[in-house]
């Protein structure tokens, strides 16, 4: 069954498994603007996802709390909505336009548009030292922080951790550090460089949106700077949840959050409101403010924040 007002023209093909939340579904899509008619055919399927013939985007329905297992090609962009399920009229959601526009901007994007950001990307960066985001020392907003007695000492998770400023930094304060990122080159780096401080960290080349259970309520913290950021806007779904499952009840994500335009990505911008509205439903909001401490580069582009995590 087609959807939309662009399911005759659309470039990219999105379908949704959805038995208990058909209508909802249709409503979602439905409520697309005229200016991304040319962009997306939308189609809602009841069958097994094995099923599908395989689209763009495959967006599994469910109310379970846990995502489903990526079992389909890595090729594929797959996300899970959690909405409710009943009989209850459906009726569109915060979360569920924002992930319209999240969707929108990924497939907007010069960059992640005609397929998904992967690790073999992400080398050719480090290949190429095209290492724009990098900062040559730890974040001064998270360094201030530390310094001001606002951040305990403990298990802290660095996702995206890149160079390792930040995992040396807070390594050398007496944390107990795991940096996370994607590729192997970052790894490589952070490894001799710890090796030269002689400094230890746990490092994890391992996508953070999809770690193994053995992390779970593993971390008393989590610092966040360039990973938000640097996923396709489609994943900050999981982002969340995978912060949340990660940290141990009452932990806390420190983050800073880019507050640009920047149609190609990476780094994707994002606003207030929509930190606001991404976080709500798994953290409870302590600080969320523009940043007086940043980076020259940086100077008016970030907010920080300190979620701490809810317990559900």
């Amino acid at each position: 069954m087609k959807i939309g007002k662009g399911s005759a023209s659309g470039r990219f093909k999105i379908q949704l498994s959805s038995p208990e939340n058909t209508r909802l579904s249709r409503l979602a899509w439905e409520s697309l603007s005229e200016e991304e008619s040319d962009l997306f055919t939308f189609e809602v399927q009841n069958e097994s996802v094995n099923e599908l013939e395989k689209p763009d985007l495959l967006v599994t329905i469910s109310d379970q709390t846990d995502q489903p297992p990526r079992t389909i090609s890595s090729n594929l962009r797959q996300v899970h909505w959690i909405l409710p399920s009943g009989e209850r009229e459906p009726e569109l959601t915060d979360e569920i336009r924002l992930f319209l526009k999240e969707m929108v901007q990924t497939f907007r994007s010069p960059t992640t548009g005609n397929a998904p950001l992967q690790d073999q990307s992400w080398s050719q960066y480090y290949q190429e030292k095209n290492t724009a985001w990098d900062l040559g020392e730890p974040s001064p907003p998270f360094v201030r922080l530390f310094q001001k007695g606002e951040m305990n000492k403990g298990r802290l998770a660095i996702p995206g951790a890149g160079k390792g400023h930040e995992v040396l930094y807070f390594a050398r304060e007496g944390f107990d550090v795991t940096a996370i990122d994607f590729t192997g080159e970052a790894i490589q780096i952070l490894k001799e460089r710890l090796s030269e401080a002689a400094l230890s960290a746990h490092l994890a080349q391992a996508d953070f949106l999809d770690l193994p259970s053995r992390y779970e309520e593993s971390f008393d913290a989590i610092l966040e700077q360039t990973c938000y950021c640097a996923i396709e806007p489609i994943r900050r779904a999981d982002y969340v949840r995978s912060a949340h499952r990660l940290l141990r009840p009452g932990g806390e994500l420190f983050a800073l959050f880019y507050d640009i335009e920047n149609i190609d990505g990476p780094p994707f911008g994002t606003t207030v409101q929509e930190i606001r509205s991404r976080f709500s439903s798994h953290f409870l909001l302590n600080v969320l403010e523009p940043c007086a401490t940043s980076h020259p580069r940086r100077t008016d582009k970030e907010w920080l924040a300190r979620f701490r995590k809810k317990n559900q």
